[in-house]
C-alpha cells in the first residue's frame, strides 16, 4: 500500500516537472518570438538594426493585450529604452527617440563634468520631446529651448576622494549654464556622492 502511495507520488512529481519543463519552453518560445517581432517593427520604423534584451508582461499573460520590451540599437547600448506591441503585431508605442536625446544631454553633461575634474555618471530626462523629432539629426539644446514647458532633470553620481566644494561648484556651473538656455526652462538635479576608499558614502 505504502509502495502504491509512493509510486503516486512520484509520478505526480514527474508530471509537475513536465509541466513546468513544457510551460517554460513555451514561454521562451513566446518571448524569442515577440522579441523578434519587436525588433523588426522598430527596424522598419526607424531605419536601424534593434536588440531586445529583456521582456516584460507577456501578450500570453491574463489580460494581456500588449508586450512590453526593453530594447536598445545594436550601434549604442547605452540608448536603451521601452517598447510595446499589441495583440495585433503592431509597435504600440516606444521611447527610442527620447531616450537618443537624454543620452545625448548624459553625454555632455558628464563631458561638463569631465572638464571640471570630476568623473561623473548622469541619468537625464527630457519632457516633453517633440514626436516628429528626426533621431538622427537631434538636437537635445534645441529641443530644450525650442519646445514650451520642457522639463529637464538629471541625476549625478561623482566619484570624489574629498569632501570639499568642488562637486558643488561644477554642479552650480553645468546648472547655471542650461538656466541660461531659456528663463522658462524648468530644471533640477540631484547629486549622489561616491567616496573611492569606502565604496559608496
Amino acid at each position: 500500500m505504502r509502495m502504491k502511495e509512493k509510486m503516486k507520488q512520484i509520478g505526480s512529481f514527474v508530471i509537475a516537472v513536465a509541466v513546468l519543463m513544457s510551460l517554460s519552453s513555451c514561454l521562451q518560445a513566446l518571448n524569442r518570438s515577440s522579441a523578434g517581432d519587436i525588433e523588426k517593427l522598430l527596424q522598419e520604423k526607424y531605419g536601424t538594426e534593434f536588440q531586445v534584451i529583456s521582456i516584460g508582461n507577456r501578450l500570453a499573460s491574463s489580460g494581456m493585450d500588449t508586450v512590453t520590451a526593453y530594447c536598445r540599437p545594436v550601434d549604442d547600448t547605452r540608448v536603451v529604452f521601452e517598447a510595446k506591441m499589441n495583440t495585433h503585431h503592431q509597435l504600440v508605442s516606444d521611447s527610442f527617440v527620447e531616450r537618443v536625446v537624454e543620452v545625448q544631454a548624459e553625454k555632455a553633461l558628464e563631458e561638463s563634468f569631465s572638464n571640471e575634474g570630476i568623473q561623473a555618471s548622469v541619468y537625464a530626462h527630457i519632457f516633453p520631446v517633440p514626436e516628429d523629432t528626426d533621431y538622427r539629426n537631434a538636437d537635445y539644446l534645441e529641443i530644450i529651448k525650442s519646445t514650451p514647458d520642457s522639463s529637464f532633470t538629471f541625476k549625478t553620481v561623482v566619484s570624489e576622494r574629498t569632501k570639499d566644494d568642488k562637486v558643488y561648484n561644477a554642479i552650480t556651473s553645468v546648472l547655471m549654464s542650461h538656466y541660461q538656455l531659456n528663463d522658462s526652462l524648468k530644471c533640477g538635479t540631484s547629486a549622489y556622492n561616491i567616496i573611492a576608499e569606502c565604496g559608496i558614502g
